[in-house]
């Protein structure tokens, strides 16, 4: 039985959607469908009720209940950064980021939901671009879903997305995905998105004649699209002071991509290479497939994303209490695998007459595919280049399903708690050593303490005694400074090795 992926892109405008189905091969587009929600009576506007709605009877239409669905939250209503981290582990990142990604913004970050990717590395480190959505955005979304009995498998950022329809090439490139009332922001570089953002405001339609767009006056050019025009040029002078290479073309897609002049009007004013955005054709059956719509870009790149990418990391908003669970029947499904992988097992070492053997390898072959199939629908994210027999199946399995049980430890908190390891502190730290602390942090990647003592003596006294103790391995002190009072200022952080607790 073939995997089948729906990407649904919940615009206001429009819910669009693309069924893909996915084999070992590769994948084959089955259709794109679109509805334009229901307008509120008052505002004249679509609600997220409405177009949860609409999203329903597009599902409806679609009829694959089984189907892992993808859909975003627009770029619109999220806040992204691009953080230089001064090196490049992926451990030491996923360690840090948090602390570092504080520096930039103005708000709590408990009351967003956050994830990053790394976007490029090089000897200097690591370019490392975030995401935040605020929680209750989130809520709003997955209970607007949920509500009309649709449960996304991830929740991703849309103009995120695009990168995955970007050609492959060193130079950097922005696509522009352009709807009637916003307009999305991707900066690619070899197929990685490096930065993105979304302009908010609606385009008028051009017209047909259109020399010298921004040299005409407003009273011969709507001024909107003359706004529109610099919106874009300082998005993307925005991504280029935000350490983004230069820009050598821009690739042009969306249900309005198409207005008579509009790539010309952009390479006028940005003097860079303008074009329509070529969308995959289908890599199976490309004759006969459905041929995606520059409207189709969005739902298209969604669906894409429920495949995965080998090794590649991928930005994931559904998280938290907003993480998904899988319901009963996916683990039924994982059950029945199991049972049909020993059925096959079992009967490759029994002897069976001549008349059976046919009919056997009917039967081994059917449940060797399904075997395949339902761990490939499980977990998307494994590449079907992986799943080329049970053995490899079963492994891919136990390999994820441990994935999960170490999240699931990870979740259940440290083996010491905030309180013990204050009181562990206190024991460990010289007697004759004058202390104050001003402030005492745990959290899920490290143990900080801050204050203030006589000398620098005693500062490496404690640095000492702490990194002696069997839970506090590999602290270290930093920021050592002389205050006015003549004492001397310290932090000392401790690594929790990716524990997880709590503030204190």
């Amino acid at each position: 039985m073939p995997s089948y992926v729906i990407g649904l892109d919940l615009s206001d405008t429009a819910v669009r959607a693309t069924l893909l189905k996915g084999s070992l091969r590769g994948y084959e587009i089955v259709d794109f469908l679109s509805l334009e929600p229901e307008r509120d009576e008052d505002t004249g506007q679509a609600t997220i009720t409405t177009v949860s709605a609409a999203a329903r009877k597009v599902l409806d239409t679609i009829d694959r209940p089984q189907a892992t669905i993808v859909t975003s939250v627009s770029a619109v209503s999220v806040s992204s950064w691009v953080v230089d981290m001064p090196f490049s582990d992926p451990k030491r990142i996923e360690q840090t980021i948090r602390f570092e990604i504080e520096n930039y913004v103005p708000w709590d970050l408990e009351e967003v939901a956050l994830d990053y990717r790394i976007a490029s590395t090089s000897e200097q480190g690591a370019r490392v671009l975030t995401a935040m959505v605020p929680w209750e955005r989130l809520e709003q979304l997955v209970d607007a879903l949920h509500a009309v009995e649709i449960d996304p498998r991830h929740i991703v950022v849309d103009a995120e997305a695009l990168a995955r329809l970007a050609p492959p090439s060193d130079q950097a490139v922005a696509l522009l995905d352009v709807d009637a009332q916003r307009t999305l922001v991707c900066v690619t570089q070899g197929g990685e998105c490096q930065w993105f953002r979304a302009v908010h405001r609606a385009l008028s339609p051009l017209p047909e004649q259109r020399p010298g767009l921004l040299e005409e006056t407003t009273a011969e050019v709507d001024p909107s699209v003359v706004s529109w025009i610099t919106d874009i040029r300082a998005s993307l002078l925005a991504a280029q002071r935000g350490g983004c290479p230069t820009i050598e073309k821009v690739l042009i897609t969306g249900s309005r991509a198409r207005q008579p002049g509009l790539s010309q009007a952009l390479a006028e004013d940005l003097g860079v290479e303008t074009h329509h955005l070529v969308l995959p054709a289908s890599p199976i059956n490309p004759e006969s497939a459905p041929h995606p719509e520059p409207g189709h870009a969005v739902c298209y790149a969604l669906a894409l994303r429920g495949f995965g990418r080998k090794g590649g990391q991928e930005l994931e908003l559904r998280q938290g209490e907003f993480a998904y669970k899988a319901d009963s029947r996916l683990y039924g499904r994982l059950t029945i695998a199991g049972i049909a992988a020993a059925i096959l097992i079992a009967l490759t070492g029994v002897g069976l007459h001549l008349q059976e053997v046919h009919s056997l390898r009917t039967e081994i072959a059917s449940v060797k595919t399904q075997l395949i199939d339902t761990v490939q629908q499980a977990f998307p994210q494994v590449p079907a280049s992986v799943l080329v027999s049970p053995e490899s199946a079963i492994a891919v399995m136990n390999e994820q399903v441990n994935e999960v049980q170490k999240r699931i430890d990870h979740l259940e908190g440290p083996a010491i708690t905030p309180l013990v390891a204050l009181k562990e502190l206190s024991n460990v730290v010289p007697k004759d050593v004058l202390i104050d602390v001003d402030e005492y942090l745990v959290n899920g990647e490290m143990i900080r303490i801050r204050g203030t003592t006589d000398s620098f003596g005693s500062v490496d006294s404690i640095e000492a005694a702490i990194a002696a103790h069997v839970h506090f391995k590999g602290a270290q002190k930093s920021d050592v400074n002389k205050a006015r009072d003549g004492k001397m200022r310290f932090v000392v952080t401790i690594p929790r090795n990716g524990e997880e607790g709590e503030e204190g």
